[in-house]
């Protein structure tokens, strides 16, 4: 069990409760897998895009980013919570959110 999930549950609790919903999240141009298909996992969870950075965040909200979008990253390191795509996949995966072992901020 690499990923520490179970399948049948994982599908059980996703047919609950939409994993992202109330979820905002921004996500960065170099980002893998590619920015639109990070876009259709967030909305199929139930997660809001935002299509543009902000100076004002709504609550709840994420950049899903990578180490090439440095300059991105540091401009919202104080702002909100950076995390890496693997927060995302495996969140989904688990339907488990883990901040902390995602976090790139």
């Amino acid at each position: 069990m690499k990923f520490n999930a179970n399948l049948s549950e994982s599908l059980k609790k996703s047919g609950q409760n939409p994993i992202l919903q109330g979820y905002h999240i921004y996500v960065t141009k170099n980002v893998k897998p590619i920015p639109e298909e990070i876009k259709a996992i967030v909305t199929s969870c139930g997660g809001v895009i935002l299509p543009i950075a902000r100076s004002a965040w709504p609550a709840d909200s994420k950049a899903i980013s990578c180490v090439e979008d440095k300059t991105t990253k540091t401009k919202y390191t104080k702002k909100i919570p950076i995390v890496s795509p693997e927060w995302l996949l495996e969140g989904v995966l688990r339907q488990q959110l883990n901040l902390e072992d995602h976090r790139l901020n």
